[in-house]
């Protein structure tokens, strides 16, 4: 079977646990690898065996011998390389967030539709096994009809002006960093609210330190979720419905565990 030709823009934390985890699959392979800085892209194609570095993430999308991009530059930055990536012809999957704002994910998408071509946030959860099991569980009835939903993805940061989690610039906060885990697996199992609260604290980086989110669905059944970078939480996820309730264990970004 031909390899499936991953192309890497950027090198940072995600990029490289991205390349570990394309290690441990058999048909497919990084084709090419781009950074600002090509020292950056060359030290990661020596350490992952990629064939070709650039320092510039428009030359490696045009370079051809690719079958999708993985973008996994700072999330400010999400909407223009998955622009450049779907213009150029190119598949493209989206680290999360998506992007920063709602109006930025509405342009990729129109864009994605107009070109035919494929664009999906990196949401990774909704493709584990104990995820697949949950939505079959729900859907065949286990624990009734769902009322309530709640969760949280909470840890205490110390501040570092170089943590991109306290950046506004790099669309850094406890929202998009966090709260996008309980808000898309949420999405996933129930479908889209028809109603949105939230509440934020703005800290002195002026991102938001934490959030909590109150969201309400047709069939009248509410989510409560809590994203912060100033303090801990179980970090788990319950469902509770009419006939019985779910405990999906922590951690809420990688659950492997349901009661």
């Amino acid at each position: 079977m031909t390899d499936f030709r991953w192309g890497i823009l950027a090198t940072g934390t995600v990029a490289r646990k991205f390349a570990h985890g394309l290690r441990a699959t058999r048909d497919m392979s990084i084709a090419v690898v781009a950074s600002r800085a090509i020292e950056r892209a060359e030290a990661f194609a020596r350490e992952f065996g990629v064939p070709r570095a650039f320092g510039n993430y428009q030359e490696a999308v045009e370079a051809g011998g690719v079958d999708a991009f993985y973008v996994a530059t700072p999330p400010s930055t999400h909407r223009a390389e998955a622009l450049r990536c779907l213009r150029a012809g190119v598949p493209v999957l989206v680290e999360k967030p998506f992007t920063v704002t709602a109006t930025e994910a509405r342009e990729v998408v129109e864009v994605a539709r107009e070109e035919g071509i494929f664009c999906m946030e990196a949401m990774w959860t909704h493709f584990l096994p104990l995820v697949r099991h949950l939505k079959s569980l729900l859907e065949g009835g286990a624990i009734g009809t769902v009322r309530m939903v709640a969760g949280s993805f909470c840890g205490a940061e110390a501040f570092s002006p170089d943590n991109h989690l306290f950046s506004a610039e790099l669309g850094g906060g406890a929202l998009l960093d966090r709260g996008v885990y309980p808000l898309s697996l949420a999405h996933h199992l129930l479908g889209p609210p028809v109603a949105v609260q939230s509440d934020a604290v703005t800290g002195a980086s002026n991102v938001d330190d934490q959030v909590a989110i109150l969201l309400r669905y047709a069939g009248g059944a509410q989510a409560v979720f809590y994203a912060s970078l100033q303090t801990a939480a179980p970090n788990d996820f319950h469902i509770m419905g009419s006939a019985g309730r779910i405990h999906v264990h922590a951690p809420i970004f990688r659950p492997h565990r349901l009661t």
